[in-house]
């Protein structure tokens, strides 16, 4: 192992390995990666992201779907949104 790290290190110097950022996360969170919002973007997003509306006998892919939204708008936002089964009040259908 240590022939391996000394073979390597001229390389570390030019490229690092082992880079801060990416110890500290998993595959899940280089992956998706949700970064929070400012200004405008998050302004728009809450504007239109008022509630997720699951259907009446949600599937487990939907389940999972639904919860992935919910994780990303709220790291995004710092807001959830509501879920039901209906649209909120002032929502837009973007379909």
């Amino acid at each position: 192992m240590s022939t391996i790290r000394s073979a390597l290190a001229p390389l570390a110097r030019v490229l690092p390995l082992y880079p801060d950022e990416a110890i500290a996360e998993d595959g899940y969170e280089l992956w998706l990666r949700y970064r929070p919002l400012a200004g405008a973007a998050r302004t728009r997003v809450l504007a239109r992201a008022k509630s997720i509306v699951l259907p009446r006998k949600p599937s487990l892919t939907i389940l999972a779907a639904v919860a992935e939204l919910d994780r990303a708008l709220k790291a995004m936002t710092g807001r959830s949104p509501t879920l039901g089964r209906s649209p909120a009040t002032g929502s837009r259908s973007e379909a």
